[in-house]
């Protein structure tokens, strides 16, 4: 499985590593958290991953508003919420979470050898 480096990004903070958010070819993953269109942004340019992007914050979806009308856009789905409720995704169903909220509520989501990276906001 090849994957590909997204950062560095001094945000990306996963049990106080500082090291890139690393994304493997053909990897879905969950974004959840305000301030995450960047790094969701450059994820998409610079990988094949499959993102969601929850946020409650509409500006979060601008920077990815010319991704979602490209040919690709079945890559990228957003979810504007106010709250972390993600029941309508599928348990076990991501390779990874990258959230600026509490990480343990997201491990039902992941798959086998899944990972969780908490990004400070």
């Amino acid at each position: 499985m090849q994957s590909r480096t997204i950062g560095p990004d001094r945000r990306i903070r996963p049990e106080g590593d500082h090291r890139p958010l690393i994304v493997g070819t053909g990897e879905r993953w969950l974004f959840v958290g305000s301030g995450l269109s960047e790094l969701a942004r450059r994820t998409l340019d610079s990988s094949d991953a499959e993102l969601v992007v929850v946020s409650s914050q509409m500006t979060d979806f601008e920077q990815l508003i010319d991704f979602k009308r490209s040919p690709e856009r079945h890559r990228v789905t957003f979810l504007h919420s106010r709250q972390t409720d993600l029941s309508t995704q599928t348990p076990n169903s991501f390779d990874g979470v990258a959230t600026t909220v509490s990480t343990t509520e997201f491990q039902r989501f992941l798959r086998p050898g899944g990972r969780v990276v908490r990004l400070s906001s």
